[in-house]
């Protein structure tokens, strides 16, 4: 059980991130070893790679419940509900990979404008680095990140307008 040095305060292992009640201040965690076999394991690498299986795999079987909504609705609903299951969980796990509990990640992915906050949340596992310079090549990253999630949105968006409108 870690002890926070400002406050004194004995806290319990709350997962991997753990704060301080009191005064929010990360504690001191040991590093997790590696796996045998594997020495350049990092700490959150099973999340992050559950986050681009379950993001990867929900988007894809939306997009086929959608196109098998034309031939089989049952079959069509089961597949999206499996989808999206499986994009929630991605969301989980990124959110977790990047420091963040996974309920917020979860609830983020159901919202259209949290495409585009999840990626952009700071990763709280980092150290504290000095501030980047204004136009670092880390911004043209984040722009393509925007565009790339705002992308992805509009084409959601899109296809649901498309259903709804093709129902009439």
């Amino acid at each position: 059980m870690p002890n926070c040095k400002q406050c004194g305060i004995w806290t319990a292992n709350l997962g991997r991130v753990n704060l301080c009640p009191e005064c929010r201040r990360k504690l001191a965690v040991a590093e997790p070893t590696p796996k045998s076999g594997d020495s350049k394991q990092t700490p959150f690498a099973e999340e992050r790679h559950n986050a681009k299986t379950g993001i990867g795999a929900g988007i894809l079987l939306v997009v086929i419940g959608f196109v098998l909504m034309f031939v089989s609705p049952p079959l069509g609903w089961l597949t999206r509900l499996t989808g999206g299951g499986f994009y929630l969980w991605g969301c989980w796990n990124y959110a977790r990979a990047k420091g963040w509990h996974g309920w917020f990640g979860a609830f983020l992915g159901l919202t259209t404008i949290g495409l585009i906050v999840l990626p952009l949340l700071p990763d709280r596992n980092e150290a504290p680095k000095t501030p980047a310079p204004l136009l670092s090549a880390n911004l043209t990253v984040r722009r393509r990140q925007i565009i790339v999630w705002s992308l992805i949105a509009v084409s959601i968006l899109a296809l649901g307008l498309f259903a709804v409108l093709s129902a009439k």
